[in-house]
């Protein structure tokens, strides 16, 4: 929805007089240098419009002497707010977007950056001054709502496609999950508290090793073996029976290998 008329007050008209100014000092002084550049054609456009807009404003905006005046006034202003509402239409729309972009690039570019900066500065003065820095973000504003609502008109019926192609109800679904999630233990304020553990003895230890049982489904299911306690009878007969001495190995005897003539010839020396 656009915005309605608005008019401007003697400081606003006062700001725009002043940028307008600043904007016809900048001609003058870069137009014999720059005037064949593509971003000074954007800064031609945008001097000239901001000078109608300007003339359009101060004419809303005077008071006539006499009354012939003041009724030829009257008659005029349907027709001047409707063209002021036009134009920041175009401004807003088309022409702030393009020039915003054409003035950083002469940013970007570095060799006139500080022109680019000067007339990024003026476009965001004047449009400050008219209102439209408002009119975009209120425009931008309702387009994310927009792609939001979009998105999730998008997800609501993927879901519902993705169900009905695997035969399931949405509403067991959701309620399934409902029931799942009142079934989890739960703090004060609602945080998961985890799953419980059991807290174990400090005087017990696993017994070594570990077993693998085989399901009758075909998978091998590795059980741990149980606590034991360090004082129960089957710890010590474990501790005995690790602590008990290895036999002792049989020593070998390794026969020394026989030579021929030769070696027992140079086995004396």
């Amino acid at each position: 929805m656009r915005d309605s008329f608005a008019p401007l007050n003697q400081i606003q008209l006062d700001d725009l007089t002043h940028f307008s100014s600043l904007l016809r000092l900048f001609h003058h002084r870069n137009k014999n240098q720059h005037r064949r550049s593509i971003w000074y054609r954007h800064f031609s456009t945008f001097h000239r419009q901001l000078t109608k807009l300007l003339n359009l404003h101060s004419t809303v905006s005077a008071t006539p002497t006499t009354h012939t005046e003041r009724a030829k006034h009257k008659a005029r202003l349907p027709e001047l707010r409707i063209r002021i509402t036009q134009t920041l239409d175009l401004w807003q729309d088309v022409l702030v977007p393009k020039w915003a972009h054409t003035f950083g690039q002469l940013i970007a570019d570095g060799q006139f950056a500080v022109l680019g900066m000067v007339l990024t500065g003026a476009l965001a003065g004047v449009c400050g001054t008219l209102g439209i820095n408002a009119r975009l973000e209120r425009a931008g504003v309702a387009l994310e709502e927009a792609e939001q609502a979009e998105m999730v008109k998008v997800l609501q019926t993927f879901e519902r496609e993705i169900w009905a192609d695997d035969g399931v109800d949405g509403a067991a679904v959701v309620s399934r999950v409902a029931v799942l999630a009142s079934t989890e233990p739960v703090g004060n304020d609602g945080d998961d508290l985890g799953v419980p553990l059991e807290r174990v003895p400090s005087d017990a230890v696993h017994a070594p090793g570990a077993t693998s049982v085989r399901q009758s489904t075909g998978t091998n299911v590795a059980v741990r073996a149980p606590v034991v306690s360090l004082q129960s009878p089957q710890y010590n007969a474990t501790l005995t029976k690790s602590a008990s001495p290895r036999p002792a190995s049989k020593s070998i005897k390794k026969k020394r290998k026989r030579g021929d003539a030769i070696d027992d010839l140079f086995g004396g020396l």
